[in-house]
């Protein structure tokens, strides 16, 4: 077993995990998963390793670590260890701190104005879709159920610096275009 890298305390997986590399000329996206299921968490790991993301995802277990790493506090100060993520994948039912808090931290916060931050959640509740948006998520997708869908979703992201860092529709499908009239792409879970 070797510890996920970005996870002092946090879990261990099988897996050949790399450092994260920067470069000016092909900078890597630096990956934040924040999730406290363990069984989540290897599926969402796995899945981007099918989609060739292996050296760039840092992990952290709540959403008080999750803002540590972010401040690069504690066992996050060396920044070059643990860059300032790029991406943030936040689940929302999380103890201590919700990913509802971080996300409305992270918004408050102008140095994190250009980080994307996807909520990914199992909650299909539209009041849970609404509030993630009002609180500046960039996309909501709902954790699939099945490998296969998961891979797809991982694929999904694989692009994601081309998102917009302000429209929450773009790079993303929404197939309407109101909250009272949303649905849920099958294939992908993206609201």
């Amino acid at each position: 077993m070797e510890k996920l890298q970005g996870c002092p305390d946090s879990y261990s997986i099988h897996a050949n995990v790399t450092s994260s590399r920067m470069t000016d000329a092909h900078p890597r996206p630096v990956i934040l998963l924040v999730d406290d299921n363990p069984h989540d968490v290897v599926l969402i790991r796995l899945a981007f390793r099918r989609v060739g993301i292996i050296d760039t995802i840092h992990l952290v277990k709540d959403g008080v670590e999750a803002m540590r790493y972010i401040k690069g506090e504690g066992a996050y100060v060396d920044r070059h260890q643990f860059p300032t993520p790029t991406l943030v994948l936040l689940d929302l039912k999380m103890p201590l701190t919700s990913g509802f808090d971080v996300l409305d931290w992270i918004r408050q916060q102008k140095a994190l104005a250009s980080v994307v931050v996807v909520v990914m959640s199992g909650s299909k509740n539209d009041e849970d879709i609404d509030r993630a948006y009002a609180l500046g998520a960039n996309h909501y997708l709902i954790k699939p159920t099945r490998f296969e869908e998961m891979v797809k979703m991982m694929e999904t992201l694989k692009d994601y610096t081309a998102w917009s860092k302000s429209g929450k529709e773009s790079g993303a499908t929404r197939l309407h275009g109101n909250s009272m009239n949303r649905a849920i792409s099958a294939s992908a879970g993206v609201c």
